[in-house]
């Protein structure tokens, strides 16, 4: 807990009784109905199911996507062994160059310094000079170029370049482990779903009340299951207005975000 830590100094009015009850309640059937959803997709014949929320739209690529990520996903793991989900959403915003995308700004900066050098080299192709001079030349230029490369990265944003790659299927990764908030969207395996069902029920019949992205990240944790999350989103939540201003999405979503 963040008050272990540190002093923490509430902001807002305590929930009456009556406020309360209304939130256990509202809880309480966020789970049941997050339960019923699971249901459905146990009594399938699919191998896989998702969960949406009712106010997301998915991406145009979202099949083709999820076929790449998958396919990667169960190459990972051997069949015996199982994983949790795979997060189709979280917000972009709060994503940053983390330790699980360390090799992102090494691709920029090695991408970007390998374009000068080769660019470097082409423009003295002609010239009387050694070759050694020439690849000691481009080098010279290369470095600091993918150095540049790795700065404006970080100064454009991570949220940003994520868009850019929303378009390109095989520009997705699944990145392990999954944060826990939010479920706007998740992909189960179909027997996990079942088991994710009789957790929720439990914690029903039990009156331990819990947010639905926390009881789902609670049910990984306890049953040691790999999750991963897919980077960029393949759907987009809530949209450019919104009713309640505390979801209005920041610039940083606006830039080149796709629409189906």
């Amino acid at each position: 807990m963040i008050s272990d830590l540190v002093p923490v100094r509430r902001t807002s009015t305590e929930l009456d009784g009556e406020g309360m009850l209304q939130h256990r309640k509202y809880l309480g059937k966020q789970l049941k109905d997050y339960a019923s959803a699971l249901g459905l997709c146990v009594e399938s014949q699919a191998r896989y199911c998702c969960v949406l929320e009712d106010d997301v739209i998915v991406s145009t690529h979202l099949l083709p996507i999820l076929r790449i990520l998958l396919g990667r996903i169960e190459r990972k793991h051997r069949p015996s062994e199982r994983w949790g989900m795979l997060k189709m959403y979280f917000k972009e915003a709060w994503m940053g160059f983390a330790t699980e995308v360390w090799y992102e700004p090494v691709v920029i900066g090695v991408g970007g310094g390998m374009s000068t050098f080769l660019f470097s080299l082409l423009r003295t192709f002609r010239d009387n000079r050694s070759v050694a001079r020439k690849f000691a030349r481009a080098l010279t230029v290369a470095v600091p170029a993918g150095v540049l490369c790795v700065l404006f990265a970080y100064l454009f944003g991570r949220p940003n370049l994520l868009q850019l790659r929303k378009a390109i299927p095989w520009a997705h990764a699944a990145i392990s482990p999954a944060p826990t908030a939010i479920t706007a969207g998740i992909l189960y395996p179909k027997e996990v779903a079942g088991e994710l069902q009789e957790f929720l029920l439990d914690l029903l019949r039990n009156g331990s009340v819990l947010a639905s992205d926390i009881a789902v990240g609670e049910f990984m944790t306890v049953q040691h299951l790999p999750t991963y999350l897919a980077v960029p989103n393949l759907l987009d939540h809530i949209g450019f207005v919104s009713t309640n201003l505390m979801k209005v999405r920041s610039h940083k979503e606006h830039f080149g975000v796709w629409m189906p």
